[in-house]
């Protein structure tokens, strides 16, 4: 009976298919090579794909071959450019030849030339002039480190010596100092000087000792005055303590009659500018009125009109020149909202266009920080702000330029000539409104603020002054009623200060 196995065997050539067995086979044992996952089956499948691939290959490259020899045999173009190619190599090569000869004939020629042979003498003598040159360089150098070396050794030579002359001189100088020094201390004039040292000691110590028994005299004086200013002091706090309650309760008094009737102060203020214009104008300036305004127009209406006449016209029949609307307003300065100076522009100005005035002046206590004597408020036509002190100066400036427009109006002037004149007038106006005025207004805040700092350095001195005079008190309160008793004698009484007393003063 047949039978199958699975034996090792191993492929020695598989184009010959030799086979070498590596284990014994019997008698009735078939070998089997249809299984794919044998390695024999694998190797010899794998090995005859590589033969295919390599004769398909091989076929490709043949066919390839045939087909570029049939092609550069059979085509006409292809054969006239590779002749022409080769022509084109051939002129190439003759050409280069050609040009390689020349070259070498020319470069022979132009070394047999008087130019060439001029340039190798030249380069022979830049050759030789550099070695000439290398050479003094080298001299040079060793030259000059000799000179060097030389310059070296004669400073330290001189240096040295310079050394032991100092030092030479310093020693004499020493010997010359001592022996003044001797001398001196034997001479009469060092013996009358110790003589008056010893003379001045004694003196100091009798001035010491004269020192303190005059300061025990001060202190038993000192003792007494201070019990005395004690009783004072206290007399003088009671007093200003007194004098301080009364003038808070006088402060909140005031505050009191001042919040109770808002209109009472705006009223005073008003009759102030009554009262001081009238006695500054009323006798000498008859040519103003100064006059309440008590008709309300739209609702609104300004505190006075002041009026400018021509004084040259009669009482009967006065010309008015030009007027202005007065506006005044106030505020208590304990006030904390404060209304600005800028919310009253507007009405005042509608009631200088009521009044047909040519100037409106407000005339404000309001924006006490705001430091200014008079100011033009340029958003509005000849508006005036003035502190209450400097009304009347503000009103003679106006007078000024009412007495001048009237002046120019009595003129027979051509219009020519009165318009230019209307025009520098203008100017002048802008020039005292715009550039002196700033520069009062500036000059004022200057001072103020100047004025502020002094007053603050005045208070801090004051306060400093009042801290070292309560500390002396204080301290002086401490030494009273620390004293105490350490020996009674019949003649003198000694006291005794704390330790930490006597320290602080």
């Amino acid at each position: 009976m047949k039978t199958t196995a699975n034996k090792k065997i191993k492929l020695i050539n598989i184009e010959k298919l030799e086979f070498e067995i590596l284990e014994p086979i019997n008698t009735n044992e078939i070998l089997v090579f249809k299984d794919e996952n044998s390695t024999i089956y694998e190797s010899f499948n794998q090995n005859l794909e590589k033969q295919r691939d390599e004769f398909i290959k091989k076929i490709r490259e043949e066919e390839e071959q045939n087909w570029r020899n049939d092609f550069i045999a059979n085509d006409r173009d292809y054969n006239e450019l590779v002749k022409q190619r080769y022509e084109f190599e051939k002129q190439r090569d003759e050409l280069k030849e050609k040009l390689k000869n020349e070259g070498d004939k020319a470069i022979a020629h132009f070394k047999d030339s008087d130019e060439y042979k001029s340039l190798i003498k030249a380069q022979e003598k830049i050759n030789s002039l550099n070695k000439t040159i290398e050479s003094n360089e080298q001299n040079y150098k060793k030259e000059i480190e000799n000179i060097k070396l030389k310059l070296k050794n004669k400073f330290e030579e001189e240096t040295e010596s310079l050394k032991n002359t100092i030092i030479e001189q310093k020693s004499k100088l020493d010997n010359v100092e001592r022996m003044a020094i001797v001398n001196f201390k034997e001479s009469d004039e060092y013996q009358k000087i110790i003589k008056d040292k010893r003379d001045l000691d004694l003196e100091i110590e009798k001035l010491k000792l004269s020192i303190q028994n005059h300061e025990k005299d001060m202190e038993n004086a000192k003792l007494k005055w201070n019990y005395q200013k004690t009783a004072e002091i206290k007399d003088l706090e009671t007093k200003k303590n007194n004098e301080i309650d009364k003038l808070k309760e006088g402060i909140e008094q005031l505050k009191r009659e001042k919040s109770s009737n808002v209109k009472l102060v705006g009223e005073e203020l008003e009759q102030w500018l009554k009262n001081k214009f009238d006695e500054t104008y009323s006798f000498s300036c008859p040519d103003m009125a100064f006059t309440k305004i008590n008709e309300v127009i739209d609702g609104k209406k300004a505190d006075f009109l002041l009026e400018f006449f021509d004084k040259e016209t009669s009482n009967d029949d006065k010309k008015l020149i030009f007027s202005a609307t007065i506006e005044a307003k106030t505020e208590f300065y304990d006030n904390q909202k404060g209304t600005k100076n800028s919310v009253h522009y507007k009405k005042l100005n509608q009631d200088r266009i009521n009044q047909k005035s040519e100037y409106a002046i407000l005339v404000t206590e309001l924006e006490p920080d705001d430091h200014f004597i008079i100011k033009k408020i340029n958003e509005y036509e000849n508006m005036f702000a003035v502190r209450p002190q400097y009304f009347i100066p503000l009103v003679d400036m106006i007078r000024n330029f009412a007495t001048l427009k009237a002046r120019i109006n009595s003129q027979i002037i051509k219009y020519e000539d009165r318009a230019k004149i209307e025009t520098n007038l203008e100017e002048l106006k802008k020039d005292i409104i715009d550039n002196t005025l700033q520069y009062i207004n500036d000059k004022t805040k200057k001072i103020i603020d100047d004025s502020k700092a002094i007053i603050k350095k005045a208070e801090s001195i004051e306060e400093t002054a009042g801290d070292i005079i309560n500390k002396k008190l204080n301290t002086l309160k401490k030494k009273i009623n620390g004293l105490t008793i350490r020996k009674i004698d019949p003649n003198k009484l000694l006291l005794k200060f704390n330790d930490d007393e006597n320290d602080e003063e």
